[in-house]
């Protein structure tokens, strides 16, 4: 192959962590390792893809578990870049993020997630990662009605945090 030592190493390894800045390189690099091995990529890809709807609906059960027992928690999903956008509200960083949904008018709150879709962002140097989520919503015990909820994750030095919100 053409593919540089270092990286097949990498990839031979399983080290993951040696594409962190650009996960887009990993799936390039693998095509060509496959082909080269006679391994069926998309197989691989699949693989690859499951992990990340696994990724996904972890991190919406732990965000919405929080949002639904313990709001105050949700700040640990944020940082300073981070942005929410709701009801033509915009707000940035955690503490304002924090503020928004704080003063959200309900006692009690009830996420139910029917489905989830996820996809790699590709055109940047920083792992990210878009989940949008579709779901019903009780708000203090009333009748559900439908939500969606976008996040965009971006990786910080190996921790993932909400970049986006809306």
């Amino acid at each position: 192959t053409k593919i540089q030592p270092h990286y097949l190493k990498a990839i031979e390894n399983g080290d993951l962590e040696f594409f962190k800045d650009d996960l887009s390189y990993l799936r390039y690099f693998l095509r060509f390792y496959c082909q080269a091995l006679q391994i069926d990529f998309e197989e691989i890809r699949n693989e690859f893809e499951k992990n990340m709807e696994d990724f996904a609906k972890q991190f919406v059960q732990a965000f919405y578990q929080q949002f639904d027992t313990n709001k105050q928690n949700l700040v640990n999903f944020y940082q300073q870049p981070s942005q929410l956008t709701f009801q033509n509200n915009f707000c940035q960083g955690s503490e304002a993020i924090m503020q928004k949904i704080m003063s959200l008018p309900f006692q009690s709150i009830r996420h139910i997630v029917d489905d989830i879709s996820c996809h790699q962002i590709q055109a940047t140097q920083v792992p990210m990662v878009l989940i949008h989520v579709y779901g019903k919503l009780s708000i203090d015990g009333d009748n559900p009605m439908a939500f969606t909820e976008t996040f965009i994750l971006a990786n910080n030095n190996n921790n993932w945090f909400v970049l986006n919100d809306i």
